[in-house]
């Protein structure tokens, strides 16, 4: 938040819990999923194609994104 950004609001540890990483990851990647799909289908018309596109996309985007997510949990920077 912008708010923690500028310092009005402190942190008292020094990286998220991996639940809340991961409960953000899931939650996102809900959006992203129907995002892809909608897209997918546009592109391909075909509903199978734009399911497989989907999948892969969501499985692969995921693990990536929680990773990155937690990396930068552990960087201070920006939170002082």
């Amino acid at each position: 938040m912008v708010i923690d950004y500028i310092g009005m609001k402190k942190h008292k540890h020094h990286h998220d819990h991996w639940k809340r990483s991961l409960a953000k990851t899931l939650t996102y990647r809900v959006v992203i999923v129907v995002m892809v799909y909608i897209v997918s289908y546009y592109i391909t018309h075909k509903p199978g194609e734009a399911l497989a596109i989907t999948t892969w996309n969501g499985i692969l985007a995921t693990i990536i994104y929680y990773g990155h997510e937690r990396i930068w949990s552990r960087i201070k920077w920006g939170r002082n």
